[in-house]
């Protein structure tokens, strides 16, 4: 007789497979754990911004300037220089340009560069700046008067209708026409006393910045500064003249002499009152700075020394002059920071006078990002890493035979 086997499996083995079974519903619950938490999603990192031109090609009411600019050959100098202001003329802007835009397309290095750089200012003056009679100096060497009337903003006879297009080396604001630049015949100076009231024992009207005289032009490049008070982020050149297209540089001091570059800005031809300069590293207590005078002789609006925008020399002398900054100090060490940073709280900053714009923030301001996970992701590892540790748990414990 042939005895029948039983099928049934050992309590050894019907306890293995169970535990591997629930070994597996826990890894289970523990991916899970990850999808469905709220907030448990891993974050791609941010976009970075692009510069000012390619973040004028990314808007469409923008393609007619973007032609314009590549048409100029400013493009590359617009990509790797900055920071810079753009007041950017929408395409409707141009179409009311009529036949004139094909004239200035076919003749680019002419009157087209010289139309572009009047609407750029070198640094970033936002919507905040902005103050009403402000007047900003242009790469192309004019002025820029803005009128502030309520929330309406008007550069010139231009009315702005959008703000604070922000670009990785700078910021847009878009405008509703074309910016022309001033010919020599609109920035004539008027006789001081017309001639024909003049009495005979007048005296010649003295030249001023807003209206050189001859002697005027014929002045040598100078520098003119004076010590000053500062919450440490920016320097103001009350005076300083350029023969043509320069930049206004501040040095740091070393042992009485010129160090390294802390900051510049361009300086039209001609007189430039109250040069603002932002600083890379704020001043820091009572600091001894050098405001130099370079030229702009390479790539227009790009600083570029070491290299072909060296110091202006007049009679083997370089234009420069040094002054002091009286700035908040900064606390020395752990212990002073508390206390410091108590003080900044306190401080109120000195109203600014109109006519001047905010320093940018400087790189090392900002904050940092990144670091911490977010809170759903730190608690779906924490319950996967339990869901996991309890099927082990469970495994391990199975009965013997």
């Amino acid at each position: 007789m042939i005895s029948s086997k039983t099928s049934s499996k050992s309590p050894t083995v019907t306890s293995a497979l169970t535990g591997t079974r629930l070994l597996r519903l826990f890894v289970v619950l523990a991916l899970l754990s990850l999808l469905i938490i709220p907030g448990a999603t891993w974050a791609a990192p941010a976009q970075q911004a692009t510069d000012v031109v390619d973040t004028a090609a990314a808007n469409a009411d923008l393609s007619t300037l973007v032609a314009a600019i590549q048409a100029a050959g400013l493009a590359d100098s617009l990509r790797s220089g900055g920071p810079f202001t753009i007041f950017a003329p929408t395409n409707d802007a141009f179409d009311a340009l009529s036949g004139k835009l094909e004239g200035l397309l076919a003749d680019p290095a002419g009157d087209l560069t010289q139309i572009l750089l009047y609407h750029v200012i070198s640094g970033t003056v936002t919507a905040a700046d902005i103050t009403d009679g402000m007047e900003l100096t242009t790469l192309q060497g004019g002025t820029l008067k803005l009128t502030v009337t309520g929330s309406a903003v008007q550069v010139n006879t231009a009315n702005v209708i959008a703000s604070d297009i922000q670009a990785s080396n700078g910021v847009i604001h878009l405008i509703d026409a074309v910016l022309t630049p001033p010919t020599g015949e609109e920035t004539a100076p008027e006789a001081a006393v017309p001639e024909a009231a003049a009495p005979e024992t007048a005296a010649p009207a003295a030249p001023t910045a807003e209206a050189p005289a001859a002697e005027a032009a014929a002045e040598p490049p100078s520098v003119t500064v004076s010590d000053q008070d500062s919450e440490g982020s920016q320097v103001n050149v009350p005076f300083t003249y350029s023969e043509g297209p320069g930049w206004m540089v501040i040095h740091a001091d070393v042992d009485g002499r010129p160090g390294p570059v802390l900051g510049q800005t361009a300086v039209a031809p001609g007189a430039n009152e109250d040069v603002l300069v932002s600083l890379s590293q704020p001043a820091n207590g009572e600091t001894t700075l050098w405001a130099m005078l370079h030229i702009d002789a390479g790539q227009v609006g790009v600083y570029e020394f070491p290299g072909p925008d060296v110091p202006v020399e007049v009679n083997d002398a370089i234009v420069m002059a040094p002054f002091t900054v009286n700035a908040p100090a900064a606390s020395a060490g752990a212990a002073g920071g508390e206390a410091a940073g108590a003080a900044a709280e306190t401080v109120t900053p000195e109203p600014r006078p109109e006519g001047t714009r905010s320093a940018p923030a400087h790189p090392a301001q900002m904050p940092t990002t990144g670091g911490a996970l977010p809170t759903g992701v730190s608690v779906a590892v924490v319950v996967a890493v339990l869901a996991l540790l309890a099927g082990a748990t469970l495994v391990t414990r199975r009965p013997t035979a």
